[in-house]
């Protein structure tokens, strides 16, 4: 891995996603396309060299029910065209009334490399697809469960 791919995974880590996911979710990049280049080559790296998470992994979001229906059609894809970052820690890192548990594939555990190690980061590439298994509802809380599962 270069200095420059190690650089960019451990800014986006930082506070560079707040950047960076927006801009690839609008598909305009822009300022942000080298770093992006170089953080997905790292990754790519990172997985061939011992780094893959294969396991399950979860990430809360918040959502409304509209979106939920939206974003997680039941036996459909889910994916999203920016980084998707998630845990190991499947008691979740933070707070959201949506929460996403995902069997990773090909998840790269980049803790080791993190601003915030303790999150147990595990990152996947722009636009991997996951197959969406099932989504639940608690309506006395208002919180969703969405299974999925890394294609």
């Amino acid at each position: 891995m270069t200095d420059n791919e190690y650089l960019a995974i451990r800014g986006y880590t930082s506070n560079l996603y707040e950047h960076i996911n927006p801009a690839l979710r609008a598909g305009d990049a822009g300022k942000w396309s080298q770093l992006t280049s170089e953080a997905a080559n790292g990754l790519g790296k990172l997985a061939d060299n011992g780094y893959v998470y294969s396991g399950d992994v979860v990430r809360n979001l918040h959502l409304t029910d509209d979106q939920v229906h939206q974003l997680f059609p039941v036996n459909g894809v889910f994916s999203d065209r920016a980084f998707l970052s998630t845990t190991s820690d499947l008691g979740g890192v933070f707070p959201g009334k949506v929460t996403m548990r995902i069997a990773s594939k090909t998840g790269v555990s980049v803790s080791s490399m993190s601003e915030y190690p303790r999150e147990a980061e595990v990152l996947f590439s722009p636009s991997t697809p996951f197959k969406v298994l099932g989504r639940t509802q608690d309506p006395t809380k208002g919180t969703w469960d969405i299974s999925l599962e890394e294609l």
